[in-house]
């Protein structure tokens, strides 16, 4: 959205090549190439609306939260 705001030409395809192509370039470069925390909890956020992401990860929260008390 923010690209469609200030009246950039783009596409789906175009940003994910984008964003795949600098995922794979942060995780195999040499010096301190990113990886996932071993701790890390993913979610796969692909059907899930904003409110929907934001009760899955408070529900993570919670959880987490139970297992200190």
């Amino acid at each position: 959205d923010e690209l469609l705001d200030r009246g950039e030409d783009v596409n789906y395809e175009e940003v994910l090549k984008n964003v795949q192509d600098r995922d794979h370039m942060d995780s195999t470069r040499k010096d301190s190439p990113l990886k996932k925390a071993e701790d890390a909890i993913e979610i796969d956020n692909s059907d899930l609306g904003l409110e929907e992401q934001f009760e899955k990860v408070m529900q993570l929260v919670r959880m987490t939260l139970e297992d200190y008390e």
